[in-house]
């Protein structure tokens, strides 16, 4: 795919994104207290309040032969960012029915998907220099037969004397509940351009 559509998803995705990103978040947000969940992580263990999350930790090699259906997300850590984007590791989010989240991308969610068979990919640092996100924290996505869902969690600007650690907790507990609601989540929801975006 050219640069030129790639750009032309960009900017439709950040229609959605921008707007959302600026209502108020309140500073009173809760700890996720739903269910237990259970995460792969690829890094090192993200920090959070909740103690009902366990994380287990693996590698992509390990990855490849888990039994993903055992688990309820894939956590990437931004030490692994670059290594999420190679070709293969995209094949794993395709076929995967967990959702994928990447911590700390500032790339948005384009380098982890496929757009063609025989594109011409660009690196996770391509990407980067033309997005540079630094308006989100974490980004998830998730293949359906249809379209892929996608979801951005963003700083909350609007809080006053919250500092950027207690910030990243709070979306972690956004992520959480995230990740609680696939389970009742209806798959007949409309969509545009085969893309289904949310932004908390």
């Amino acid at each position: 795919m050219k640069w030129s559509g790639i750009l032309t998803i960009i900017l439709l995705t950040s229609f959605f994104f921008v707007s959302a990103c600026e209502q108020p978040i309140s500073k009173d947000a809760t700890l996720y207290k739903g269910k237990a969940l259970r995460i792969i992580v690829i890094g090192n263990m993200p920090v959070i309040r909740e103690e009902q999350v366990r994380f287990k930790e693996m590698t992509f090699e390990s990855l490849y032969n888990a039994d993903l259906n055992s688990y309820d997300a894939v956590f990437i850590m931004p030490y692994y960012l670059s290594e999420a984007a190679n070709i293969k590791n995209k094949k794993i989010y395709r076929q995967s029915k967990i959702p994928i989240f990447f911590i700390g991308t500032k790339a948005s969610y384009l380098p982890f998907i496929t757009f063609t068979e025989s594109e011409n990919e660009l690196s996770y640092e391509d990407y980067v220099k033309r997005i540079n996100d630094d308006e989100n924290f974490v980004v998830g996505i998730l293949y359906t037969e249809d379209y892929l869902q996608s979801w951005k969690f963003c700083y909350g600007n609007s809080i006053k004397n919250l500092s950027r650690e207690a910030d990243e907790l709070r979306i972690y507990s956004d992520v959480f509940r995230v990740i609680e609601s696939l389970e009742y989540m209806n798959t007949e929801v409309p969509v545009r351009d085969n893309f289904k975006i949310v932004t908390y």
